[in-house]
């Protein structure tokens, strides 16, 4: 069997406000397929489940009204786990003066900005799902952490990861690509 070299997942480019990665979000058919089924169904029960609550409010027992408001978060949870994995990408810009890190789905999302002269360390961190990641081990395992190697630095106390769920190769070459392009201290 002829194997053929795969193509990075991330892309790199120059801006004119600085250096650009942007990073997929981790997806797997197989995790997209049962978060997708598990909507389907959390979407079919809700639809008979709400109605039904509506019109038998007053008989309700308090079980009832505390398991469909479990569903509905579990859904709406479950919603934002396929959303990301969909369409999820992690967008890492180098300034002179920052690091940003954005994470975002359609668009929307959340800016971190990182004062470049405290970030240091700056490295691969192999996969693992041991004790030693700061992850919440659903989010390891659907896709919304790591799932491969990570870049890591330092900043103040904290070990930062970003470029989640790229291959230990790929990380690598993020690494030298921000490094080929600013002097990041050392610890």
């Amino acid at each position: 069997m002829k194997i053929t070299p795969t193509a990075r997942r991330f892309t790199a480019r120059d801006r004119p406000d600085g250096f650009e990665v942007i990073v997929p979000a981790p997806r797997t058919p197989l995790q997209l397929i049962i978060v997708a089924a598990m909507l389907l169904g959390g979407a079919w029960t809700l639809n008979r489940r709400i109605p039904w609550l509506i019109v038998n409010f007053q008989a309700a027992e308090r079980f009832d009204v505390m398991w469909t408001i479990a569903w509905t978060i579990g859904c709406v949870l479950g919603l934002g786990v396929f959303l990301w994995m969909l369409a999820g990408r992690e967008q890492i810009v180098l300034r002179p003066r920052a690091l940003e890190i954005r994470r975002e789905v359609f668009g929307v999302g959340w800016t971190s900005e990182y004062d470049l002269a405290a970030v240091e360390d700056l490295r691969v961190a192999p996969a693992g799902l041991g004790y030693e990641s700061d992850e919440p081990l659903m989010m390891r395992l659907w896709g919304g952490g790591r799932e491969g190697s990570t870049v890591t630095f330092g900043y103040g106390a904290r070990t930062i990861r970003i470029a989640n769920g790229v291959d230990e190769r790929e990380a690598t070459q993020i690494v030298h690509e921000l490094k080929a392009r600013h002097t990041f201290k050392e610890s």
